[in-house]
C-alpha cells in the first residue's frame, strides 16, 4: 500500500515538524517528550514519541483516523485499527502499571508515555489518589 500525501498534508506534516522543533528551542518540551498534532479532514496529523526532534522528518509524522493509523515500522507502511487509551495513575504506581501494559501488549513496541501533571483541579487530583489506592 503507498501512502498517499497530498500537497496540503505534505505542508502540514511539514509543521508539525517545525513546532516541534520550536517547542524545543523556546525549552517548552525537552528530547522526545511531548506530542504535537494537527487535524486534517478526519484525520489528525501526530508527532511520533521517542524520535528526537532534531531528527524529526515529515515522514515519521504519524496519520490517525477514528478507525485507523497508518505508520512506517520496519521501513513499511502499515495500517492496523488502534485507540487511545488514557490511564490515569498516582506517580508511585506508574512504573508498575508501565511493566503490566508492555507485558500484555501485542506490539513489539507499544507506546506508552508518562505525563507528568504539574497542576490541575485540586479536587480532582485527589479523587485519582484515591481512586488509584488498594482498597483496604
Amino acid at each position: 500500500m503507498a501512502l498517499k500525501i497530498g500537497k496540503d498534508e505534505a505542508e502540514l506534516r511539514r509543521g508539525v515538524v517545525a513546532a516541534c522543533r520550536s517547542l524545543s528551542d523556546l525549552g517548552l518540551n525537552r528530547g522526545t517528550s511531548g506530542n504535537v498534532s494537527v487535524r486534517h479532514g478526519k484525520k489528525m496529523l501526530i508527532s511520533p514519541t521517542g524520535i528526537p526532534y532534531d531528527e524529526l522528518k515529515p515522514a515519521d509524522v504519524v496519520r490517525m483516523s477514528l478507525d485507523s493509523t497508518d505508520y512506517v515500522w520496519d521501513g513499511k507502511l502499515n495500517r492496523d485499527a488502534e485507540s487511545l487509551l488514557v490511564i490515569k495513575t498516582a506517580p508511585d504506581r506508574r512504573e508498575a502499571l508501565t511493566a503490566a501494559l508492555l507485558r500484555i501488549h501485542p506490539y513489539e513496541v507499544p507506546e506508552v508515555v508518562v505525563l507528568d501533571v504539574a497542576a490541575g483541579n485540586p479536587r480532582y487530583l485527589e479523587w485519582v489518589g484515591a481512586m488509584t489506592r488498594p482498597q483496604a
